[in-house]
């Protein structure tokens, strides 16, 4: 059911108007890199790149999921539950996606860049923790989904493209 809802209507007219904005932003995708890369120092982007990665989400999934069972508080284990299923769907889709695009990284070090797995997996979260708590915990969430796009760009690793791809 989650991929179905994934392709409804809604979400594609969303998807189509990230699409649109990362082709029009492709023209800029290095200069974007770049500026990106001349504003984070040593270690500025690290927690970004931890945060976003698929391990430290699925763990924050399923812990979530156990302290809400351990705690028998069935709204924190249905959130941890939701944040499971939203890395599983989006992580389907992205990685087919990259298969597919072949698209190679700004450090050209693999043909994995399009998109932004990193940007999927913390946005997925951020979209779990505005749903399901509201705007006072989405709006940081998101924030933080950010945070995650600008450090795959600051590591070298992402386009500006990829990155809004990941983010829809």
């Amino acid at each position: 059911g989650d991929l179905h809802r994934m392709f409804s209507k809604g979400s594609l007219s969303m998807a189509f108007a990230f699409a649109g904005t990362a082709l029009a932003a492709t023209h800029w995708d290095r200069v974007a890199v770049g500026e990106v890369r001349e504003i984070g120092g040593p270690g500025v982007f690290t927690p970004g790149n931890q945060y976003g990665s698929l391990v430290t989400q699925l763990g924050l999934g399923f812990g979530t999921f156990a302290v809400g069972k351990a705690t028998g508080n069935s709204r924190i284990a249905t959130t941890g539950s939701h944040l499971i299923r939203a890395q599983i769907a989006s992580q389907i889709v992205v990685q087919g996606l990259k298969y597919t695009a072949g698209r190679s990284r700004p450090d050209a070090s693999n043909q994995r860049s399009f998109p932004s797995g990193h940007t999927a997996s913390a946005f997925a979260t951020a979209t779990v923790l505005q749903r399901d708590f509201g705007w006072k915990v989405g709006i940081p969430a998101y924030a933080a989904a950010v945070y995650v796009a600008a450090s795959r760009m600051g590591s070298n690793k992402h386009f500006l493209g990829d990155v809004l791809i990941g983010a829809a």
